[in-house]
């Protein structure tokens, strides 16, 4: 065979190979070879269902709700979003406002708007959710508690604090009512309400509540060992903030190890969590090793979400922010430079986090002359 041309068509998930090749005196031969990621055939089904039942049926709508889970785990979070709300429309009108699935969509969504930084879109769908919840369901099912706890979440986001805290007090009073103290649910109610106290200042609060609620979360079953996990790291996160940096620093490494255990590695979530002890570690002085972590963890989320992701763009962010802070401003340079032309690339020139890209870098730029 001769030469072989390749390329990609990353919008709907497809890469192809195209060789031509003939021996002396044969007739050419042409071979194509295409590949599909999960999400390129899941939007070959999804369009085939469009053209064959109609955007509005509900094989459709499920299709097209597989396909927009699929590109938000492989970070392609503004088509995801358009396809969810596309979802949400179409089964308000399909289904009903009201329906299990609708519902069900709007609680994804507002989720996934949170996400994104988008918490006042979050919380107006989080608040019509719990709503329509409580009239269908009642204000004790696990449902419409499911709603209360996101849109407490979403209004600690938005420093709402009182209302976060009034909401996720009622909730953990009635999970606690429905499902019991030691449920998955209720425990999960319980770090929430930690973080709303840490949020307010009550850091000795937050701190004790953290402590107890891995003591519990580990004695219980496994369904609860997730929850465990979480409160042992916010625990660890908040002892920094107490000023007990020596507790905190020793905490990590078996908060790490159960990530390592539970997800993998190369996960996400092990990955977050050593990008939270890099800040630790920098905290302390300990500034090589937080440039280790970071640069590790960097290489680890780029082949996951690619290089102009917010998730490792934030990273890089905080890469560079260490190495200017400790004099390293060339290397310090370089990573603005990749930061700046990541966010172009993502959001575009005008975008807010470009402008400040763009900023970061004529500061480091400005300090190294």
């Amino acid at each position: 065979m001769g030469d072989a041309v390749t390329g990609e068509v990353p919008e709907e998930g497809m890469s192809y190979r195209i060789e031509v090749g003939r021996a002396p005196g044969e007739v050419p031969q042409i071979d194509v070879e295409l590949t599909l990621t999960p999400a390129g055939r899941a939007w070959i089904v999804a369009h085939h269902l469009q053209r064959t039942l109609g955007v509005a049926h509900p094989d459709t709508l499920t299709a097209i709700d597989e396909l927009a889970g699929l590109l938000w785990a492989e970070g392609n979070l503004e088509e995801a979003l358009r396809l969810y709300r596309e979802v949400l429309a179409g089964r308000r009108v399909t289904l009903g406002p009201e329906h299990p699935e609708t519902l069900r969509t709007g609680h994804e969504l507002a989720s996934s708007l949170l996400t994104v930084d988008l918490p006042d879109e979050a919380a107006s769908l989080h608040r019509d959710v719990l709503q329509r919840r409580t009239v269908t369901l009642g204000p004790q099912h696990p449902e419409t508690l499911h709603s209360a706890s996101g849109l407490a979440r979403t209004l600690l986001e938005l420093g709402d604090l009182p209302e976060a805290e009034r909401l996720a007090r009622r909730t953990l009073r009635d999970r606690s009512a429905v499902l019991g103290d030691t449920h998955h649910d209720t425990l999960a109610s319980r770090l929430l309400l930690a973080a709303v106290a840490s949020a307010s200042g009550d850091l000795a609060g937050a701190e004790a509540l953290y402590r107890a609620t891995a003591a519990d979360a580990e004695r219980g079953s496994p369904a609860t060992a997730g929850v465990a996990l979480t409160a042992r790291f916010n625990h660890a996160v908040l002892l920094c903030r107490l000023g007990d940096t020596a507790a905190a620093i020793a905490a990590f490494p078996a908060v790490l190890d159960g990530y390592t255990a539970r997800f993998g590695p190369g996960h996400v979530e092990t990955l977050q969590a050593r990008g939270t002890f890099a800040a630790v570690l920098h905290e302390v002085g300990r500034h090589a090793e937080a440039i280790r972590e970071l640069r590790a963890v960097l290489d680890g989320l780029e082949p996951i979400f690619g290089a102009d992701h917010p998730e490792a763009l934030a990273t890089r962010e905080n890469l560079a922010a260490i190495l200017f802070n400790t004099g390293r401003l060339d290397e310090a340079e370089q990573e603005c430079r990749a930061i700046l032309a990541g966010w172009e690339r993502a959001r575009g020139p005008g975008d807010p986090r470009t402008r400040q890209a763009r900023e970061q870098l004529r500061l480091v730029r400005s300090r190294g002359r």
